[in-house]
């Protein structure tokens, strides 16, 4: 799993929700493959308003996480939200939509790095 580690900790993962949420359900619980009964038992018991299938395809990649279905199931994990990327992408999305300062701000700067970005993975 790509990631950022601050300490021992990691404090946000490059990889999609799934394989991080399966990565940590694998350090959680030491099997190769866990299952996630137990992690949807707690996730009722924290407020849970989805199916038992949505939290599946959630964490085998077949559908896209809400915000608060990230925001209940990073605690179960032993993690804050914001270590998913779907996750801080959308915060981003949501502070761009409700402020258009922030593209007057900050997109020449964005498009500037991605453009440089973009060059490095071309060489």
């Amino acid at each position: 799993m790509s990631n950022h580690l601050v300490g021992d900790a990691m404090e946000h993962s490059y990889e999609s929700f799934a394989e991080t949420a399966n990565a940590l359900l694998r350090a959680q619980t030491g099997r190769p493959k866990p299952p996630y009964g137990d992690l949807l038992r707690a996730a009722k018991r924290s407020g849970w308003p989805y199916t038992a299938e949505y939290l599946r395809q959630m964490l085998s990649g077949d559908r896209e996480p809400t915000c608060r279905a990230m925001e209940i199931v990073a605690p179960l994990l032993g993690v804050q939200a914001t270590i998913f990327r779907e996750y801080r992408i959308e915060q981003i999305h949501r502070w761009f939509a409700a402020d258009p300062q922030l593209d007057e701000r900050f997109y020449p700067e964005i498009a500037a790095c991605a453009a440089e970005l973009a060059a490095r993975s071309i060489k």
